[in-house]
């Protein structure tokens, strides 16, 4: 049996109020939300996968490079966020800002972690559904390619 790296973590986007931000006039989008989310936590994950602090280092600086989009699938039949779609149906709803620190958060297993935490800017006032993202469980994927 071929054992295949997980690719797949559940993130959270944590109980933090949205703020609205105005983006840079350059992008020509009007304005926004910034949230802050928690993507991934270090050493042995849910998925079965393991994160080493070097990783780890390398997965906040990927992400924070300044052009790391947040896409997703917003099912308009079932009025709900889809996991994991192909390229050709997921849309970019924002952009990771920048890298906030560890922080801990209650799973749904009851087991605090320390997550990995981003500052997210999501388009919500050009996508409707984008409004719809705070409090939905995510997932973040990595690219095979580069694992």
């Amino acid at each position: 049996m071929e054992k295949k790296i997980p690719i797949y973590f559940d993130t959270i986007i944590l109980d933090s109020p949205a703020q609205e931000v105005s983006l840079n006039a350059e992008t020509d989008i009007g304005n926004g939300s910034r949230l802050e989310v928690g993507v991934f936590t270090k050493y042995k994950n849910r998925n079965g996968s393991y994160i080493t602090d070097e990783y780890a280092a390398h997965l906040i600086e990927s992400a924070t490079r300044g052009d790391t989009p947040v896409v997703g699938f917003f099912d308009p039949s079932e009025q709900q966020w889809a996991s994991h779609t192909g390229p050709t149906l997921a849309n970019g709803y924002g952009y990771i800002e920048s890298f906030l620190g560890w922080r801990p958060f209650t799973d749904t297993d009851g087991i605090t972690r320390d997550y990995a935490t981003f500052s997210v800017v999501i388009f919500s006032k050009y996508y409707e559904e984008a409004r719809k993202i705070r409090g939905q469980n995510q997932s973040m994927e990595l690219d095979e390619r580069t694992i």
